[in-house]
């Protein structure tokens, strides 16, 4: 399988990005919360949406999606 650059690409920002933090979450984090708001851009938030509980033994794990019938 050949390899995908972009992907290549992406992956080598990330890892510099959390280098540039010690991945540390938390800063990370933080530095992405300034970047937000010096953008200048509206930030949208929706409201939570309540948790959907499916019972064991009911989820669709393993089931055909309707692409692949």
């Amino acid at each position: 399988m050949s390899r995908d650059t972009i992907v290549d690409e992406v992956r080598k920002a990330r890892e510099e990005y959390a280098r540039k933090f010690n991945y540390d979450l938390d800063a990370i984090c933080a530095d992405l919360q300034r970047r937000e708001k010096l953008s200048g851009r509206p930030v949208v938030s929706l409201p939570k949406r309540p948790p959907v509980s499916i019972p064991l033994g009911l989820s669709d794990a393993g089931k055909e999606s309707p692409a692949q019938r």
